[in-house]
C-alpha cells in the first residue's frame, strides 16, 4: 500500500480580502482599454499577487480585465470598454483578493544547493 499523499499548498503565505473604495471614475473610451490605478497601503509588488476582483455592480460594456500590483501600495485595474460610448467606472467599493508569497522575490537567488 503506498504513504501518506503530500497536498502541496506552494509558497503562499496569506491570502486576503480587501475591500478597495475606487474613487477613479474618469471616462473608459469607446472600444479600448485603460489602466487606472488606486493606493491600497500595504500591497507589495513582487511579493504580492492579485487573483480577484469583484465589482459589486454590473456597468453595460464596462469589464475589469486585468489586476495586478504595480509599486509599492499600489493596485492597478484594467478596464475595458466594449461599447460604442465612454464609460466611467462607478464609485464603489470592490472587493480584492490578494495571494502573498512565502518568499521575498527580491532576495538572492540561491546559485547552488549544497
Amino acid at each position: 500500500m503506498p504513504g501518506p499523499a503530500n497536498i502541496s499548498f506552494g509558497n503562499v503565505s496569506g491570502s486576503f480580502i480587501l475591500q478597495v473604495a475606487n474613487t477613479v471614475t474618469t471616462n473608459v473610451g469607446a472600444n479600448t482599454s485603460v489602466e487606472r490605478t488606486i493606493t491600497v497601503p500595504g500591497l507589495r509588488a513582487g511579493i504580492d499577487v492579485v487573483t480577484g476582483v469583484s465589482k459589486p455592480s454590473a456597468q453595460a460594456g464596462l469589464a475589469i480585465v486585468a489586476a495586478r500590483v504595480s509599486a509599492n501600495d499600489t493596485l492597478a485595474l484594467t478596464y475595458m470598454n466594449a461599447s460604442g460610448g465612454a464609460i466611467g467606472p462607478a464609485a464603489e467599493t470592490y472587493l480584492i483578493q490578494v495571494d502573498r508569497a512565502g518568499y521575498d522575490s527580491q532576495a538572492s537567488i540561491p546559485t547552488a544547493i549544497a
